[in-house]
């Protein structure tokens, strides 16, 4: 199983652009063969 930890230094109360960014990031870790993605809590 290949994991993928994301740091995306999310803005607090800016939730289209905090999701955004989490998108962003699960497609490149899908598209380099992450099987599980994890970001921090709060991230939204």
């Amino acid at each position: 199983m290949k994991l993928a930890l994301a740091q995306i230094n999310p803005t607090v109360g800016d939730l289209p652009g905090n999701s955004r960014k989490i998108l962003d990031f699960a497609r490149r870790a899908r598209d380099q063969g992450a099987d599980l993605v994890v970001f921090p809590e709060m991230g939204l």
